[in-house]
């Protein structure tokens, strides 16, 4: 595997996180009834999509290095759920 730098390791945890952030919400929107905080979620969850895909287009300009940087996002995002 590739060695990725402290940077592209951040970039890693980030998008695992956004990846986590959306699973949490899809779980847990259906149980709520209050609709101020269903809006909440609905925009939270709109909001990590986005940070993962900004995350992974620059993660995508990494050559040689993309395979590890997702591997790490993977592992971010089984430690976080």
């Amino acid at each position: 595997m590739a060695e990725i730098s402290t940077v592209e390791e951040k970039l890693a945890e980030v998008t695992g996180l956004a990846q986590a952030a959306q699973g949490a919400i899809e779980k847990v929107a259906p149980l709520i009834e209050d609709d101020s905080v269903s809006k909440s979620l609905e925009q939270m969850k709109k909001e990590a999509e986005e940070t993962e895909e900004r995350c992974t287009s620059v993660i995508e300009e990494r050559e040689g290095r993309k395979t590890a940087i997702l591997d790490k996002a993977r592992e971010t995002k089984q430690e976080a759920t």
